[in-house]
């Protein structure tokens, strides 16, 4: 969203990582501030302004799906519902082997 917003170039680097947080600041769609109790946090509040823009991308987003699902049809989109289940079964289980392995790895 930011990249969408701001046209800055993604990077992970420390140098750019504050880009698109200074470009979304830029179209005022955020407000930061310092945190009264530790200033060596910043809070980020959306604006009324990045509220609607919010708002606007979600509809935009329900619009899209809206016309995806018409043109695939009822019995398309049943098969595509199966198989998102079972692959994000297989997932969560992939997922949970991966993670329990990692414990016992700790545990020796």
């Amino acid at each position: 969203l930011c990249r969408i917003i701001t046209g800055l170039p993604h990077a992970s680097s420390p140098q750019y990582r504050d880009y698109p947080m200074l470009g979304i600041c830029d179209a005022e769609l955020v407000d930061r501030s310092a945190d009264p109790d530790d200033r060596r946090v910043t809070l980020v509040t959306f604006t009324d302004k990045g509220l609607a823009c919010i708002r606007q991308c979600s509809d935009a987003m329900d619009s899209i799906l809206h016309q995806v699902v018409q043109s695939m049809g009822e019995e398309k989109i049943s098969q595509l519902c199966l198989l998102l289940d079972e692959f994000f079964e297989t997932s969560e289980k992939a997922y949970s082997d991966a993670a329990s392995g990692c414990r016992e790895s700790e545990d020796v």
